[in-house]
This record gives C-alpha cells, sequence and structure tokens, in this order.
C-alpha cells in the first residue's frame, strides 16, 4: 500500500495537470506576425516571408499544432497557459496564454517572429 501512494499521488498530479492544460483548449485564430529579424544578427533577411498573420492554431486535449512553412508547429500547453512548440523545420515557438485567451509569444528558427491569436 505504501508504494502505492507516491504512484497514485503522481497520477493525480499529471491528471489534474492534463485537466487544466485542456481548459485552454479551442481554435485560435492567427492576429499577428511581426517579422523582427534574424537569429544571425543580420537584420531581416531576404530568406524571411512576411505575412500578415500565422494560420489557425488547434488546441485538443492540451496539445497544440497549427501549420508552419511546409510543414507544422506542435507542442503542449502546461497548466498556466505557457506553450511550446517545435517546428519539423527545427524552429521553436515560446508563449503564453491569459485569461482572455489571447496566446502571444515568438518564434525563432533562422527568421525571428513575434506572434499572436486570439480563441474564438
Amino acid at each position: 500500500m505504501r508504494i502505492l501512494q507516491p504512484a497514485i499521488a503522481v497520477f493525480l498530479g499529471v491528471t489534474v495537470a492534463a485537466a487544466a492544460a485542456a481548459g485552454y483548449d479551442g481554435t485560435y485564430v492567427g492576429t499577428s506576425a511581426k517579422l523582427s529579424g534574424t537569429s544571425t544578427g543580420s537584420g531581416k533577411g531576404n530568406a524571411c516571408t512576411q505575412f500578415a498573420a500565422p494560420a489557425p492554431l488547434t488546441i485538443s486535449g492540451g496539445h497544440a499544432q497549427t501549420k508552419w512553412g511546409d510543414g507544422t508547429l506542435q507542442g503542449d500547453v502546461g497548466p498556466d497557459g505557457k506553450l511550446i512548440m517545435h517546428s519539423n523545420l527545427s524552429g521553436r515557438f515560446e508563449g503564453q496564454i491569459d485569461a482572455a485567451g489571447s496566446l502571444k509569444g515568438y518564434y525563432q528558427g533562422y527568421c525571428i517572429y513575434d506572434l499572436a491569436w486570439q480563441r474564438r
């Protein structure tokens, strides 16, 4: 019985965290995308695409996914609304969802973007 108590506590902790992250589930519409530079520090490179807003983002069961270029960005939302996603193109997005359903953060690969979405 004593051996099971820590395992049950870990399971319940994971279950509660997953349920909290699932509270962010829904569709988020891209509202802005701003190219802020490149990882080489050489300014706004010619290889970086400028666009008005990112593709819609979907969160289901605390797992987020959006189209990114020819691939996807995907990752998991923490119970505090922090979202980290990785792309198959080796970039990384890090952002935060607030109580109003606004997601803001930045993507860094070769190109660096400030990105925003709003929950619908």
